[in-house]
C-alpha cells in the first residue's frame, strides 16, 4: 500500500497544513493511479534544527520519500511528483527546498493488514468497493 513519508524542519507546518498536505498526497496518488484513497498512508517527520544537512551543512528542507507499489508508469509517477510539489507550495510557500522520490515495489513485498496487495490494475471489484469512499 502507498507510504508517504515526509520530514519537514520542526515547528514548520502547523497541523491545518499537515492536514492539508496529507489530504493532498492522497487525492494526488488516488487519483494519478486510479487506486482508493484509503488506500494511502501519510506520516510526518520533524527534524530538529541541527538534524539536517545539504552540502555538508545544516539546512532546512523537506523530503517527501512515497513508497508505490511498481508497474505505474514514468509519466504517471512525474505527473504525481508534479502535483505533490505544486500543492505543497500553495499549502506552504514557505518552503524552499522540496525533494520528492517515489520508490517502487513489487506488490508481492508489501503487506496492508495483513493481505498483500495486487499488482497495480488488478484490483478486484470487491476490493475497490470495500475501499471506496463513505
Amino acid at each position: 500500500m502507498p507510504f508517504y513519508s515526509c520530514l519537514v524542519p520542526a515547528r514548520s507546518l502547523n497541523s491545518a497544513q499537515k492536514q492539508a498536505i496529507a489530504e493532498l498526497i492522497t487525492t494526488v496518488h488516488a487519483e494519478t493511479f486510479n487506486a482508493p484513497p484509503s488506500f494511502v498512508r501519510v506520516m510526518f517527520h520533524e527534524a530538529a534544527p541541527g538534524d539536517s544537512f545539504h552540502e555538508g551543512r545544516s539546512a532546512d528542507f523537506v523530503f517527501v520519500e512515497g513508497h508505490i507499489r511498481a508497474g505505474r508508469d514514468m509519466a504517471h509517477k512525474q505527473r504525481c511528483l508534479a502535483r505533490i510539489y505544486d500543492g505543497w507550495k500553495t499549502i506552504d510557500p514557505g518552503a524552499q527546498d522540496i525533494e520528492i522520490i517515489l520508490l517502487d515495489a513489487p506488490a508481492a513485498a508489501m503487506m496492508g493488514n495483513g493481505e498483500i496487495p495486487p499488482e497495480p490494475g488488478r484490483e478486484s471489484p470487491e476490493l475497490l468497493r470495500s475501499h471506496a469512499p463513505k
